[in-house]
């Protein structure tokens, strides 16, 4: 199920929604604004890090000086309301705020990724790009990305990472995580400051495992031991091979494994009330 709304300050409108339209798909068709996208947990109930998903929107808003249509408050009582359909059942959100104020709003059955791909790891392509604003998730992204996601598609791999200036610094629609030495290493600048990614490494600090805030060198893919994409609706996803470049021993490895099993339990936990409170 697969439903889509235009939020104004007075009324929640349905929308249409094409069968085979994804997310992406809906978010080109609306006006150019701001967008996140979050899973829910508890039975629809609940989001990891709704106050951050949020803050995506309203702060750029505030900063533009664009009146939003709905206050925060509001905004959290129509999503409740509308994500009943879902329960008890879980939904994959993604929310946009355009630059005239108005929300939209598209909701689908949140469907979780074959363990397979947790248990045997995914590969991955490199692709030039350079992201504007990367701290901002603008929905002309989602329109500028579409090039770089067909040459994955191409390539047979599971997720694209960006490079510039001969570096690794996320995923099209992810953050990227490698292990060198023991030690956890991620980008820290130039980079959307995500959800799961500030989930996993509050994790890895209370693990006591080594942390490093760099961008991986390209040159340097031999050299890792483990790498892993994470999102919001995937969690941390081991990577196993980049390229023609098989990453360590070209299996999930055990830190990766170690955190994938924490954040599974720790999101049962921090999810928060979309009603607030």
């Amino acid at each position: 199920m697969k439903k889509a709304w235009r939020i104004t300050s007075h009324t929640v409108q349905a929308l249409p929604v094409p069968d085979d339209a994804s997310l992406d798909d809906l978010s080109h068709a609306w006006p150019q604004g701001f967008y996140t996208t979050f899973r829910t947990v508890d039975g629809a109930r609940k989001v990891v890090g709704l106050s951050l998903h949020l803050a995506r929107l309203y702060e750029p808003a505030r900063a533009s000086g664009v009146p939003v249509a709905r206050a925060e408050g509001e905004l959290r009582r129509v999503l409740d309301a509308l994500l009943a359909a879902w329960r008890p059942g879980e939904a994959r959100v993604r929310l946009h705020l355009a630059t005239d104020g108005t929300f939209y709003l598209a909701i689908e059955s949140f469907r979780p990724p074959p363990e397979r791909l947790y248990e045997q790891g995914v590969s991955a392509v490199t692709v030039p790009f350079r992201r504007e604003s990367p701290r901002l998730k603008r929905s002309d992204y989602v329109e500028a990305r579409r090039s770089a996601l067909e040459r994955v598609r191409q390539a047979g791999a599971y997720e694209g990472l960006i490079t510039h200036n001969g570096r690794i610094w996320e995923g099209l629609s992810s953050n990227f995580f490698y292990v060198r030495d023991g030690v956890l290493g991620t980008a820290k600048h130039n980079v959307l400051p995500g959800v799961t990614r500030a989930v996993l490494l509050r994790l890895a600090r209370r693990l006591g495992i080594p942390r490093r805030y760099r961008a991986l060198p390209v040159a340097d893919l031999p050299f890792i031991a483990e790498a892993f994409l994470c999102s919001s609706s995937r969690g941390p996803v081991p990577i196993v091979r980049v390229d023609d470049v098989p990453v360590g021993e070209g299996v999930p490895g055990p830190l990766t494994r170690r955190l994938l099993t924490a954040y599974r339990q720790e999101i049962r936990r921090i999810g928060e009330s979309i009603l607030g409170g």
